[in-house]
């Protein structure tokens, strides 16, 4: 059963068990089992259904076949973990993962159902799913490889009784098996990091790292285990139990070494993931509008801004096709566009998770969206007019005015087009007005009356800069000087984006 709606919980411990035999080939069969929990009578939690979900995504990225299960009771588990089993027999690997509470009691570790009731600690055993029925499925499955993460709060739920005994049990690693823990056996891990968003502290580091190529399995544990513990300040250190034998594992295939991950052809940079980006020269601008320049707002003000570094610039909206080679999954209202068009449906707080992951994936180049000012300069491309082709709108170059305007009714279709349907600005970048709003990484503040280097971006507000307008707008909302704003939690057809090239290692 899977359940639409989204929650927010903070993940506190991580188990991982892996039988003997590590293989890395890409013709492996791989099979997932997800579950998250969330809906407890007396203490609900908040993330672990959007972490079983980014689970599902990471997964379907590293060639696994997943099932997924949300808020399920007892029998519900036992099903499902009895049909997995079953199945398992004719895969190479195998990976249950669940997020939701668990405790210890005597010894032994259990997940816990929502609807559980208990009362007494005796009648844990009848009313929850001991852990070990997992490891002993996977067992009688005799396939190379089995993972095994267990992602649960380490406080007790239940008010009826109070174990003396913190966090989950230890358990021993045999031959050809590694068990992580987030934390120490028997300790609590830290419940919330409001910098996360979504995702707790150990799976959003996880999610990050499980989708980076050539990264072994051992050195992608200790990549977690130094992140989870600087970023909790020391509160929190991953542990774990390494039995491991032989082989190597990757969760997420190695790239061909023969592939470079960029060329760069007449100062265009291309990557694997078939993004271009365009040189932006270093210079200096008038960023904002004149008084007297028709459709302009009171938050223009012109100051000079300049740029002493070049940048690289994306020639084009991230398209559904690159969005997908990164995330799986297609968010886009316009489906039917093709994927050629550009992404849309797409949250700010998404697009960030994004770029976390292709960083990660991308160990050559580092990616983030550009700065209100880099915007605005790229789309001018030294002009000074409104827009890039002169002061006057024109329904034929640029995709805007079918929706909040009439303007372009008998031209434009009232959806998004293909990317670069349009000719470009001088610079080569196309649909810098129209097509769909692009998000800028700053959040929406109130322009300087000075001249600024460099600027970056606003890290302080409630809502974020989106540039260039849609399909729907007004010819006044697709000037290079106008500015919007949206909450970053807003997942709007109207919204896009566009990256820059923040660095080369």
């Amino acid at each position: 059963m899977i359940v639409n709606n989204k929650a927010k919980k903070i993940i506190c411990i991580f188990l991982i068990i892996l039988p003997q035999l590590i293989f890395a080939n890409i013709t492996e069969k791989r099979l997932a089992l997800i579950i998250g929990n969330s809906d407890y009578k007396s203490a609900p939690l908040s993330n672990p259904l959007n972490d079983a979900m980014a689970m599902e995504v990471a997964l379907k990225n590293c060639n696994f076949e997943v099932i997924l299960y949300l808020n399920v009771n007892q029998k519900e588990m036992y099903s499902a973990v009895r049909d997995f089993g079953d199945r398992l027999r004719n895969k190479d690997i195998g990976l249950f993962y669940y997020a939701g509470h668990a405790l210890q009691v005597k010894g032994k570790n259990y997940l816990i159902p929502i609807k559980a009731d208990v009362m007494r600690e005796d009648e844990v055993r009848f009313q929850c799913v001991e852990a070990s029925i997992v490891i002993s499925k996977m067992e009688t499955a005799n396939n190379n490889l089995n993972i095994i993460i267990l992602d649960a709060c380490r406080n007790n739920p239940f008010r009826g009784f109070r174990s003396n005994s913190n966090g989950l049990a230890e358990m021993r690693a045999p031959a050809g098996t590694i068990i992580q823990y987030s934390t120490a056996a028997g300790s609590v891990a830290i419940d919330y990091d409001s910098a996360l968003g979504k995702n707790g502290l150990y799976t959003s580091i996880l999610l990050n790292y499980i989708q980076t190529p050539e990264l072994e399995i051992n050195m992608l544990f200790r990549k977690v285990r130094k992140e989870v513990y600087n970023s909790s300040k020391g509160k929190q250190i991953p542990w774990e139990s390494n039995s491991l034998m032989t082989k190597e594992f990757f969760f997420k295939q190695p790239l061909n070494p023969n592939l470079k991950q960029f060329h760069n052809s007449k100062k265009t940079l291309h990557n694997q993931f078939g993004m271009s980006f365009v040189h932006i020269p270093a210079g200096s601008f008038i960023m904002g509008s004149s008084t007297n320049e028709k459709g302009r707002d009171e938050d223009e003000n012109q100051h000079e801004v300049v740029f002493i570094r070049d940048f690289y610039m994306q020639t084009t909206e991230v398209t559904q096709e690159q969005w997908k080679s990164i995330m799986v999954n297609n968010p886009s209202a316009f489906v039917d566009c093709g994927l050629k068009c550009p992404v849309e449906q797409v949250s700010w707080y998404e697009v960030q998770t994004f770029i976390q992951i292709l960083n990660k994936m991308d160990n050559v180049w580092q990616y983030r969206l550009p700065t209100e000012a880099e915007w605005e300069y790229s789309a001018r491309a030294n002009t000074k007019t409104r827009f890039f082709w002169g002061d006057q709108a024109d329904c034929s170059k640029s995709n805007y005015g079918n929706g909040f305007s009439d303007e372009c009714k008998s031209t434009n279709i009232g959806k998004t087009k293909i990317v670069s349907s349009y000719n470009p600005n001088k610079w080569g970048l196309y649909d810098m007005h129209g097509n769909v709003s692009e998000w800028c990484q700053d959040w929406y503040g109130v322009y300087p009356n000075f001249k600024t280097t460099n600027p970056s971006e606003n890290f302080v507000g409630e809502v974020v800069v989106i540039r260039g307008g849609d399909y729907m707008s007004h010819s006044s909302n697709i000037r290079s000087a106008s500015r919007s704003w949206a909450s970053p939690d807003n997942d709007f057809d109207t919204l896009g984006f566009r990256l820059v090239v923040l660095k080369l290692n």
